[in-house]
């Protein structure tokens, strides 16, 4: 089934596994397409229901992607609209957590990241593991040990 940006408008009213069923269907041009219209509903929605409903969407379409193919220039932009998310003082936990997760999914899915990304995806990290909500500190440091394991490994 072909994406739509208009449809990403009535995800949002609907529950939680209409939007990770939708996201699961999507696949190539259509999951990279959708990611990219959803990384910008979540730069602009204020809602905070939505902009969960947005990073769970994000999640799902990462988590579906191929491993290794995800295009440099989709990678900076997701790293950027999530650490964001993640850095912000006005952000509940709860988005932070979400935010976390699919930052983790991009070291995975991303082809190469720039030089930029990789520097914000860094201190969305070290910011993480500073973080006073102890889920978001300890899955960060484990992520970031689990890198620095495949970083020393593949040199």
């Amino acid at each position: 089934m072909s994406w739509n940006v208009r449809e990403l408008n009535s995800l949002l009213t609907q529950d939680v596994d209409e939007v990770v069923d939708r996201a699961r269907s999507l696949s190539g041009r259509d999951g990279a397409v959708a990611l990219r219209d959803s990384l910008a509903r979540l730069e602009t929605s204020a809602e905070q229901l939505d902009r969960l409903k947005v990073l769970l969407f994000i999640q799902t379409l990462l988590a579906v992607a191929p491993d290794g193919k995800m295009a440099s220039t989709i990678a900076e932009s997701a790293v950027r609209e999530l650490a964001k998310v993640l850095v912000s003082p006005s952000e509940p936990a709860e988005l932070k957590r979400s935010a976390l997760d699919a930052l983790a999914l991009l070291l995975i899915k991303a082809k190469e990241l720039t030089a930029s990304a990789d520097s914000r995806l860094r201190e969305a990290f070290n910011f993480a593991g500073e973080s006073r909500d102890p889920e978001i500190r300890d899955f960060a440091r484990r992520v970031s040990l689990a890198n620095a394991d495949v970083a020393r490994r593949s040199a």
